[in-house]
This record gives C-alpha cells, structure tokens and sequence, in this order.
C-alpha cells in the first residue's frame, strides 16, 4: 500500500518552456506485435470484486510504461487507491504499453497522463525537448512563453495553486501509484463483466482518496487558460479581471472549456461520486503539467456566467461546466431529471447515456423519476433500453411527462413516446408547473407490448392549418439569428393576423393580437419595470425588444409591436431572405441587432434566457414554430410540425401534444412533440367534455 501526499514543488519551476512531448511508441506501432491479454476473471458472487492498476516506476521519462493489475475487494479499508476520469476517444491514435508483461494498445491522450503520474515514483529526467514543433503550434507556444513571467508571478503570490506535476515522491522512488481506470481495470471485451463493474462506479469513485480530472496536453494557450482560472476561482477575487482579459487570453479560456472531457455523459458521475466527500485538495484537474483544485473551475465559470452577455457570447460552453457543479452540489437525484439535464452530453456507446448516470440515481419507488426495474445489461439493445426506460418512468409518478421529451427521434426502431436521450432538446421545454391542460384527469396508459405502442385516453382537439418558418435555436451565436427572429415574428403576425380570414376563437378573450403575442411567449407576460409594479399588466408594448435608437435616432423610439415597423420588416421577410441567408453581414445596415439590449438582465426589468421563471420573450418561440389550426387556435409547435398533424390533450399531460397520423386510414399515431396552444392550456379541452362539445377517445401510439 501507497499515499501519495498532496503534490509540492518549487513554483519557480513551469515547464512552459516545454515542447510537447513525443510518443516514441506511436511510431514503433505499426511493427509490433500486440498479445492478446487475458484478464483473470471477476468474481461475480463477490459484488465488490474489482481491479486496481499499479503503475511501476521508471528511470526516464521515455522508458516503456509498465504496470500490473491487482483483484481486491472495493470495501478493503486498508487499500488506497485513486481514480481517474479522462477522455477515451483519442484520432491521435494508440501505443502499447505492458501490463502483466502483455503489451496492451491505449490512447495517446490516456499514456501521457500515465507518464506524468509515474514522475512522482522517481523519473529524473525531463520530457524531451528535442522534438520540433508543428508549424501550427509555434504562434501559440510563443505566446506563452511572453506570458511566462506574468505567469510565473502570479503562481508565487497565489501560494502554489497553480502548479506543475512533476515533483519526486518524497516516500520511496520504487512503490507504485495506485489508480483505477476503467479502460484497464475492466475487460471491455466481456459484456457480462462490463454490467457487473458498472454497477459498482459509484462506489469505486467514492472510495477512491484522490480523483484526477486529465483535460490533456497543453495546446491552444492552455497554460495561460489555466492560470486565469486559477485567478478567476481564487477567494481573493478581483472582479475587474474579467473586464481587462485581452481577446487572446478569452480565447485560452474558450479552447480549455471546449475540450472533449467536457461533454462525456461519463464524467458527470466521475466527478459527482468521487469529489463528493473529498477533501479540497483531492479532486485535482490536470491539463498538460499544470494542476488546479476543481472548485477553481467551478467558481470560475460562475463567475464568468453573471459578467456580460458579450463576454458569454465568447464564452459559449461554460453552462456544461455549471450544469456539472450543480449536480455535484445536489446529488440526491433519481434518474429523470439527471437524464434529462445531461441528454446532451456524449458516449461512444449510446446506452451508456442511461448507464452512466444509473451510479448517481438515488433509489426508492416512491420518489419521483426514480426507475427501478432497470438495470445495467451491455447484452440489451439501445432500442430496447430506451423503451425499458420510458415504460418504467411512464408507469412511475412521471407518468406522461415523459413524453415532452419526446422530439426528432434519432433512433431506427425507437418508439415515438420513447425520448431518444442521445441528443440534447433544440428547444425550452415548457414548465409543467405553469399549465394543466388536462386539468385533474390522470393518465389511462395501457402497453401493447407486441406491437411496441402504447393506448392513451385523451381528445382529440383540432387539425393544424398553418405552420411558420422554424425560429433559430439562439438569438446570441450567431448574432444574425437576433435579426432573422425579428424577420420571422413580423411575417408570421402578417399572414396570421393581418392576412388571416378564418374562425377567431378570441373574439371575447382580449382579441388575436393580444392572443398571438401570449401565443409566442407561450403565454408568459413580459414587463418592463414599471409595468411589473402591476402584476395584472397585459402591456403588448413591452412583449418584443424596444428597437435601438440607432435605428432611427431622427425619430421616436418605436417597439417591435409597432405596426408599421412590423409591416417593414415582413416585407423584409418576403424581398429579402435570400439576402439574409447568403450575406446576413449585410443586414445590420438594414436591420441591426434588436436584441441588443434584452442580453442584459437588469435591462428593462426582462428575466434572463437562462432564468425559466422570468424568461425573455424569445426563450420558448426559439427552436419551435408558430402554428394556427383549423379552428383559429395560435401556438407554439415543434420543429418537425407539419400541415394535418393533430392537437390532442392526453389525459395526465400539462401540456398539449402534435401527433400525426401514420397512415390515410388512421390507424395509429405518432409523438411529434409537446406544443403550446393558446386557450387550452388551463383545462378548457376537459370543460369542453363536460358540456358535450368534446369526446374522448384512445390514442394508439407507436
């Protein structure tokens, strides 16, 4: 048994200096001859059966990397082990190393962080400096080496947070480091085994008494990344770092966040489970020989979240980072909301996306979103794991909540009332708690199991007559999506209001315009600050983006209610989109950026997009359609809606749901998605059963 004490060095030492390392192996591959290794075998009777690798020391940091595998027993007290959580795709390509004296092929990206954590039993001799850079790195490693003293500076007055690796171990240069890593310790080959070890992540990230976060080598200014990080997350915060950060130093700190580690579903339970009881110290983030405390990253991103929405902009992947201290901090989670807050994140494996968070869901029938009769099994199907999924949550408190998630389904073969959890949603899903559209009725769902569809009791309430052009998933990134939106809403009011000469179910209820603007905010009333001293306030005025003075700075301020200045811009709409989506850097002459002022939160009183309370008016129209039925009824549809697809109210939803018939005859349907309808989205469907005017019915969904 080895402890390893928390790394010490002299901070006047940073290989920034330092070339990247070369991988002598890498090119010696293509002539050696790879043994097939054999593992010995996991004790499936003994459930906390596992192994540890111990890396052996060497002489040199180029010397071959040799290790050896243990079976112990995850809940032997006396063992001390650490663990790693890294990136396992590699286009670099692989190297063997020995293992039991087998050579065993591993990533470049997993053998560098073995070099590194073998430094500390003893290797002396510093990476190779002789190896001549790429062409494309030389700009960058010159920019480091400018910031070296600033750099250096700032590491010795913060007391060593920021650090490199190498250092010698100050117990003994012969013990070896201790670690699990999954690509090692289990037999990826054996599926059975794969599903025994799975199951036991939790608890092996848990016991583990030091997590390693490998990011990777140092490349895109990483180093200097790392270091305003590390300024960034200090309690002895300067907050006017973030106002003086130079263009390349935003950059650094973009190309760190964008990293592949990043968006593995993997890591959301390496990092919960093992930083969940560790001390500070021990949940290290590594990224080339510079090493951080992962509180650093997480304050860091916080802080840089609430500074301006420009910055943001450049900024764009700080909300995984958060989304990853948040489930950190709230860790008593069952599987619904974790799978639907991490759909968006990556595996090489689509069923690890449901497997990979199994290890962080609380368990307990009675809890809501919990999925008990489930469980990790390598020899099921994607299809069939996703359907097992979405009928247990379905028959769960969660019930036919579910089926908002259900959107552009990805996979051949998946039912469409079964989410396709691989792909993150292109739009806001509407909050349950805001609406009940089918009043007090509870769900009626009955599984037909041969024929993979599910009966639903329900009404079927209109037939979709108009569907508007898809609204851009964003109005920030990029910044002509803020024009195109504005585009699209003044052509929508013209062909749905203006040109509109159908039935008008809101004659009595405020009138359509009133109804087609509660019908894009889906029904959320936005106010500027006075108007929200009146919580009663229907203002219209205040539903779109004061238009910039610049517009017209010889004229009064107008708002993109105006009629007239909608009326422009949809004759923009109808002469100009050819324009606008083959040279949209020629708009802002015509129409600048409306959105300008809404990416501040104070501005105008207006909730933040990120803030699902008090959104911005374009949070749930951005990713979806506007759409008018048969009937008149305005709303929001998802993007695949189409002319004839159905408005239906399943007993048990909040919302409405678009579903379309899979043939002429009607023999069944399909999940489109959730939808926003505008007058039925307080129970009045179910009011219309009572008074006769509505029937229900059963719906067969495949």
């Amino acid at each position: 048994m080895n402890r390893l004490e928390d790394i010490t060095v002299d901070t006047d030492f940073l290989s920034i200096d330092t070339p990247p390392m070369h991988h002598p192996e890498a090119t010696q591959q293509s002539s050696t001859r790879l043994h097939v290794r054999e593992y010995s075998p996991i004790n499936y009777n003994n459930r906390s059966e596992i192994r540890l690798l111990h890396i052996l020391p060497a002489k040199t940091w180029d010397e071959e990397i040799r290790c050896c595998l243990k079976t112990v027993s995850l809940f032997d007290s006396t063992i001390y082990y650490e663990a790693l959580s890294y990136t396992w795709q590699d286009l670099r390509g692989t190297i063997p190393i020995s293992i039991d004296g087998m050579l065993h092929s591993v990533s470049l990206n997993l053998a560098s962080f073995l070099r590194r954590r073998r430094v500390t039993l003893g290797v002396k001799k510093k990476p190779d400096t002789g190896e001549k850079k790429e062409a494309d790195e030389n700009a960058g490693w010159q920019q480091v080496k400018r910031k070296k003293m600033k750099i250096k500076t700032a590491v010795k007055a913060s007391n060593s947070r920021l650090r490199p690796v190498e250092h010698k171990d100050p117990e003994s240069e012969s013990e070896t480091v201790v670690i699990w890593i999954d690509a090692l310790c289990i037999n990826q080959t054996d599926d059975i085994e794969k599903a025994h070890q799975v199951r036991l992540m939790g608890d092996i990230y848990l016991n583990a008494r030091k997590l390693w976060i490998w990011l990777g080598e140092e490349e895109n200014n990483s180093n200097i990344a790392m270091n305003l990080v590390r300024q960034l997350g200090m309690p002895e915060y300067a907050a006017d770092k973030v106002w003086t950060m130079s263009d390349d130093e935003i950059l650094a700190l973009d190309c760190l966040f964008q990293r592949r580690w990043w968006t593995r579903i993997w890591i959301v339970q390496e990092l919960v489970n093992g930083g969940s009881v560790k001390p500070e110290g021990n949940v290290v983030v590594l990224c080339g020989w510079l090493s951080l405390p992962w509180s650093y990253i997480a304050v860091a991103a916080e802080r840089l979240n609430v500074h301006n929405s420009e910055l943001r902009q450049q900024l764009r992947h700080l909300q995984p980072i958060i989304e990853l201290e948040d489930t950190r901090r709230n860790i008593y989670q069952t599987l619904f909301p974790l799978l639907v807050q991490h759909r968006g994140r990556e595996a090489s494996d689509p069923r690890d996306k449901v497997y990979g968070l199994m290890g962080l869901a609380v368990e307990g029938e009675e809890l809501p979103g919990n999925v008990s009769n489930v469980s990790v099994d390598y020899r099921k199907s994607t299809v069939q794991l996703y359907a097992d999924i979405a009928l247990s949550l379905i028959h769960s408190s969660t019930g036919l909540e579910l089926l908002k998630h259900c959107q552009g389904q990805p996979l051949d073969g998946l039912p469409s009332w079964a989410p396709g959890w691989p792909h993150a949603s292109d739009y806001a899903l509407l909050h349950s708690d805001e609406y009940k559209a089918s009043g007090s009725h509870t769900s009626s769902v009955r599984h037909l199991r041969e024929q993979s569809a599910l009966d639903a009791d329900g009404v079927l309430f209109d037939t979709i007559l108009s569907v508007g052009e898809l609204f851009p998933t964003g109005v920030s990134e990029p910044w002509q999506n803020s024009t195109y939106f504005m585009l699209n809403v003044s052509n929508c009011r013209k062909v749905f209001l203006d040109e509109y000469t159908g039935p008008d179910p809101y004659v009595i209820v405020g009138g359509r315009t009133r109804a087609f603007w509660q019908a894009l905010t889906a029904g959320y009333v936005i106010c500027t600050k006075e108007d929200c001293k009146d919580r009663g306030s229907r203002n219209i005025d205040s539903y779109l983006p004061r238009i910039p003075s610049h517009w017209k700075p010889r004229g009064p301020r107008k708002t993109g209610t105006d009629k007239t200045f909608s009326d422009s811009l949809a004759a923009l709409w109808e002469n100009g989109i050819y324009d606008l989506n083959a040279s949209p850097f020629l708009l802002p002459s015509v129409v600048p950026d409306p959105f300008e002022h809404l990416r501040s939160k104070d501005d105008l009183g207006l909730g933040s997009y990120e803030d699902p309370k008090r959104p911005g008016l374009e949070k749930y129209a951005l990713g979806r359609r506007l759409i008018v039925t048969q009937n008149g009824y305005m709303g929001l549809g998802p993007p695949e809606t189409q002319r004839k697809d159905k408005i239906a109210v399943l007993f048990g939803s909040t919302v409405p749901f678009v579903l379309r018939e899979r043939s002429e005859s009607g023999n069944g349907f399909q999940i489109v998605g959730e939808a926003y309808v505008e007058g039925i989205m307080n129970g009045e469907v179910m009011e219309g059963i009572r008074g006769g005017e509505m029937r229900k019915r059963t719906f067969r969904i495949f």
